[in-house]
């Protein structure tokens, strides 16, 4: 079965976001928000996770903690340009600690933190 699609602007998301959401969750309708006018982007339900999984090849957690190891990466190298962190980066950083675990206690663990 398809789910059922909705089409809203951002600005109806906004001030209606609660409701929206329940049409989501309870309804496992596709939100298509637009900007202007053209599609910006799509809220799914997590049912559709599966789905997701496919598209990007790995899982939504593990895409999730990427994400955050890169966002404190950019942070501390945005720190480190205005002076207020003095540690040196090792190119081995370039690869991601396992899920669940932070740049710092995975490279402690082997002994290179």
């Amino acid at each position: 079965m398809r789910p059922e699609l909705r089409k809203i602007s951002l600005e109806k998301f906004r001030a209606n976001m609660g409701a929206e959401l329940k049409f989501v969750t309870e309804s496992q309708g596709h939100l298509w928000l637009s900007y202007r006018r053209k599609p910006h982007c799509v809220v799914v339900p997590m049912r559709d996770e599966a789905v997701l999984n496919d598209i990007y090849g790995r899982p939504w957690d593990e895409l999730m903690h990427r994400f955050h190891v890169d966002q404190d990466r950019r942070l501390r190298a945005a720190a480190r340009a205005h002076g207020l962190l003095s540690e040196t980066f090792e190119e081995s950083h370039w690869t991601y600690p396992p899920v669940g675990m932070t740049d710092e206690t995975y490279w402690a663990r082997r002994g290179r933190g």
